[in-house]
């Protein structure tokens, strides 16, 4: 009893169920009134009305909860919140970088990527977008051949084929026109947290994060995690966080490097 009580106490000091406790606690009076023989027929119809009013009103509000839940519901369903997928949306993607202000990358190497999107990727930066790059050097080697030769020729990359490397030579030599009104900047680490990362329009209200978790070489490929910054702002902004804590700590790249 004590804790059914307590659970209408907090009920009430939160506001909820207030008309169905209001209810209640009418009906109550009435039956009570009507067995002492208080009851007069007058009052009693008006207290009826007023019963039946809240009856009404407390449905309504149901039936606004409901609705409320399962729009929320369809918006996941839909996607409108949260993007789970095993495959990638090139419409979606080719949308996206040709339209960014600012595009965010944490990768590998991200020589597939640039490749394949190369000729939006090419738009973006033609008109004025700004690209980052956060590329893993996994062998070292080109952190103590920059140390060296800060202007290493397109030649000397090839040993780096496949990894950051050819990336960085791909994009120099594709991407990085003289006429480019935009910004491409590459940098790297000796090391990456377990998960590749695009971010679009990082520091605009209509910022777009991809998240992708990594798994070892023998589990199934993980599903990306997609959303916008006004879904959730809160991871938005972790992991646009965690992006310039890795960019602050990572080696520089010039962009014109490569000759």
């Amino acid at each position: 009893m004590k804790r059914v009580l307590k659970a209408i106490l907090d009920d009430i000091q939160h506001g909820k169920n207030v008309e169905s406790y209001l209810i209640i606690v009418l009906v109550v009076i009435i039956a009570i009134l009507d067995i002492f023989g208080f009851s007069n027929r007058d009052w009693v119809t008006e207290i009826t009305l007023t019963v039946l009013a809240l009856i009404v009103y407390d449905r309504i509000q149901t039936k606004r909860s409901l609705e409320n839940v399962n729009s929320s519901l369809q918006k996941i369903k839909q996607g409108h919140t949260f993007e789970y997928s095993n495959e990638i949306d090139t419409l979606q993607i080719n949308r996206r970088i040709e339209s960014a202000k600012t595009i965010d990358w944490l990768a590998f190497s991200n020589a597939k990527t640039v490749k394949i999107f190369r000729s939006h990727i090419s738009k973006c930066l033609s008109e004025g977008g700004e690209i980052r790059m956060l590329l893993y050097d996994s062998t070292g080697k080109l952190f103590q051949d920059l140390e060296k030769d800060p202007t290493l020729s397109t030649k000397e990359y090839k040993e780096y084929s496949g990894g950051a490397g050819d990336a960085i030579k791909f994009c120099f030599k594709n991407l990085l026109q003289p006429d480019i009104q935009g910004k491409l900047e590459i940098r790297l680490l000796d090391r990456v947290p377990p998960y590749r990362l695009t971010m679009y329009n990082m520091n605009h209200e209509n910022g777009y994060v991809r998240l992708h978790i990594l798994r070892p070489s023998n589990s199934p490929e993980a599903a990306t995690i997609a959303w916008a910054r006004e879904d959730d702002p809160e991871w938005f902004r972790v992991f646009a966080e965690q992006y310039e804590t890795l960019w602050e700590n990572s080696t520089s790249l010039p962009q014109r490097r490569l000759i």
